[in-house]
Order: structure tokens, then C-alpha cells, then sequence
């Protein structure tokens, strides 16, 4: 089955995402998320992807090892690339957002894919996506369903029609 995927663009979509830590591991204190969206999916759409920026304020890297959400029976880190005109994505299985530095998903580079959903995503819509970094530690992330539709002609990619 071929996917047909395109960007959806960031333009309109800052919401901060709400963030609970959970007891498990040691927690990244110092990792906090901004700015998580998500594109929406119709009935019978099966895949959409999440956006999220990182920023590490601590003085140690913290890698992000997998996601998990409730929406979806998986959730995937990939990466993109533009090699010949051709947009590729990969699955990645590490993620890393750098001392006193910041990790961007963004379309046409590292994001999730939430793939099996379980249910339509919505513009309006918020999801919990949780992220798993190296140690145990995890991170529940507020992600809202864009209106991507005022975009969608904007911009093309490896995400349209999420």
C-alpha cells in the first residue's frame, strides 16, 4: 500500500503543549516541549503525524528512545530527507535533543508517525503522545489536532493528507 504524504507546514500552530512527568525513571527535568501539533486524520485515515519542539535545559544530552499513545497502535521517530527531488522518510530508533540545546520534529525533518489510529483526529482535538527517553524517563505531551486545511495548499511534502 503506497502512502500518499505531503508537509502541512508549522504557520498558525504554536499551542505549548501541557507536560506531566510521570515517576517512572528519573525523569528529564530539564527537557520541556513546545509548540506539539498534530495533523489531522478522517475515517479510515490510519496514519498522522505529531510535531514537537524539545528544549534541553539541562547540561547532559537526553535521547529519545520511543513514543507511545493511546490513539495509535504504534508510534514511529522517523527522519526525512530530499535526495533527487524525491522526499524519503526512515524510522529512526534514537533521537537526541543536546545540552543546552533544542530537538525540532518538524515536517521534512525528525517527527512522529502515529500509525494504526484507533480512532479520527480532529482540528480542535488534543491527544497525549508520551514520550520514553534512555533511563526510563518519560514525558506525557498535550498535542492539539491542527486545522491544517489553510495550509495544505502551501506547502507539499511527506505529510499532506494525514
Amino acid at each position: 500500500m503506497r502512502l500518499n504524504i505531503a508537509f502541512t507546514g508549522t504557520i498558525l500552530l504554536c499551542g505549548i503543549a501541557v507536560v506531566s512527568q510521570s515517576a517512572v525513571g528519573k525523569g528529564p527535568a530539564a527537557v520541556q516541549p513546545s509548540a506539539a501539533w498534530a495533523t489531522p486524520a478522517g475515517r479510515g485515515q490510519i496514519v498522522a503525524a505529531a510535531y514537537v519542539s524539545l528544549r534541553n535545559r539541562g547540561r547532559t544530552p537526553q535521547t529519545l528512545v520511543g513514543a507511545s499513545s493511546s490513539v495509535a497502535a504504534d508510534v514511529q521517530m522517523h527522519s526525512s530527507e530530499v535526495k533527487g527531488g524525491i522526499a524519503r522518510m526512515r524510522r529512526v530508533e534514537r533521537l537526541t535533543v543536546p545540552a543546552r540545546g533544542e530537538l525540532k520534529l518538524t515536517p521534512g525533518g525528525p517527527h512522529l508517525m502515529l500509525m494504526g489510529l484507533n480512532r479520527p483526529l480532529k482540528a480542535g482535538d488534543t491527544i497525549t503522545v508520551r514520550l520514553r527517553f534512555e533511563g526510563g524517563a518519560v514525558l506525557d505531551v498535550a498535542v492539539p489536532v491542527a486545522d491544517t486545511s489553510a495550509k495544505s495548499a502551501m506547502k507539499r511534502g511527506p505529510h499532506a493528507n494525514h
